[in-house]
């Protein structure tokens, strides 16, 4: 398996990602994504928690474009994220023609989607926008058949791990 390390060094952080073992088809330095979308359609805490996911990708490659995908009315957490290129909201709540709208202006803009909690919701923006897409399951059976919808998952343990950590863990797909 290919295996993600943060790197630092000296005295000032510097990030980046480091590769090791054999090709498995994940990403790698010469292919560094250009645009990735974050999908969290959740309350104000969940997407604050994925930001130090957006902090990390930005490390690992200064020059994405990273947008996050909130419900409205969340947006103003992220206003001023020097990580954040674009926040695009949507409303909890519309009809199956606004929905469709939705999905439609999304679809295949990003090289990268990723879904940093584990609903159905955020997987499913992410098939729609991502040419590749990652994201974190519950070890169910239902949830290990929304896998369908991801190249690359990663077991979301919410007993034992904090969802900070857990979202910078959907990083070590990559």
């Amino acid at each position: 398996s290919v295996d993600a390390v943060l790197v630092h060094s000296g005295r000032r952080r510097k990030c980046g990602w480091h590769y090791s073992g054999r090709d498995t088809g994940q990403l790698n330095s010469r292919e560094a994504p250009r645009r990735i979308l974050l999908a969290c359609p959740q309350r104000i805490g969940d997407v604050l928690l994925v930001t130090p996911l957006a902090r990390s990708m930005k490390c690992a490659w200064p020059g994405v474009d990273i947008d996050m995908l909130v419900f409205e009315g969340t947006e103003g957490a992220l206003e001023g994220n020097p990580d954040i290129a674009q926040i695009i909201t949507v409303p909890r709540r519309a009809g199956i023609v606004e929905k469709f709208r939705q999905l439609r202006r999304l679809w295949r803009r990003y090289d990268l989607a990723g879904s940093p909690l584990p609903t159905d919701r955020a997987r499913i923006y992410c098939w729609v926008a991502g040419r590749r897409r990652v994201g974190l399951i519950t070890d169910t059976s239902q949830d290990r058949s929304k896998a369908l919808l991801l190249n690359q998952y990663r077991l979301f343990d919410d007993l034992d791990t904090h969802t900070v950590s857990m979202g910078l863990r959907l990083a070590e797909t990559l």
